[in-house]
């Protein structure tokens, strides 16, 4: 088995022009046919990628939870909430990206989300002011976990699958306006190690 890492310094104009137009996926399979003594290879021209998705889901964040058995039918089934709420989330993005085509599936996506939550209304002034400067973060439920599960929402909408996702973030804090943020990124490739 042969192994070889090509740096991106080593494209040339004459290279991009052959490529430019084909998908990312097509491009790991030319080059390294056309190149089998790793001259050039690469992933993605990251001057190509896409531009990040974003949307902000307003009202109270719901955990995702577990499909539960149903006793008397023996049927397996997923809550209302965390249906209606994946729903929700569904109708967000489509409203805002309307034209949008899924992702294919071989594009790694990095996820940033954050959470805001609303201090309770009992809160002090003093206390409040403080998780409103971030000096006091909300160490409650929903879990950091069950938040990002809701992103399987957006499968076959603005993805193929999560599984593409290779970094993760998520951000709780109080706000004065409750909601979830989600931002969805092409993660950028600009060398890669190939073996033939």
């Amino acid at each position: 088995m042969n192994k070889y890492i090509v740096p991106e310094n080593t494209i040339t104009e004459k290279d991009i022009s052959e490529w430019q137009n084909d998908s990312a996926e097509a491009k790991i399979i030319k080059k390294a046919i056309l190149y089998p003594e790793g001259r050039l290879f690469v992933s993605r021209r990251t001057d190509n990628m896409m531009k990040p998705l974003e949307i902000f889901i307003p009202g109270v964040i719901r955990a995702k939870q577990r499909p539960r058995l149903n006793s008397k039918t023996k049927s397996v089934f997923t809550p209302a909430v965390t249906v209606n709420y994946e729903n929700h989330i569904k109708s967000v993005f489509d409203k805002k990206y309307p034209d949008h085509i899924c992702i294919d599936a071989w594009v790694p996506l990095e996820l940033f989300m954050i959470a805001n939550f609303i201090p309770p209304k009992s809160t002090s002034k003093k206390k409040r002011a403080l998780m409103m400067d971030g000096f006091i973060k909300p160490t409650k439920k929903p879990d950091a976990d069950n938040i990002i599960k809701n992103i399987d929402a957006l499968n076959k909408i603005a993805f193929y699958d999560d599984s593409q996702i290779v970094d993760v973030r998520l951000v709780k804090k109080y706000h004065s306006i409750e909601g979830l943020y989600i931002k969805i990124s092409e993660v950028a490739i600009t060398q890669a190690r190939i073996e033939l």
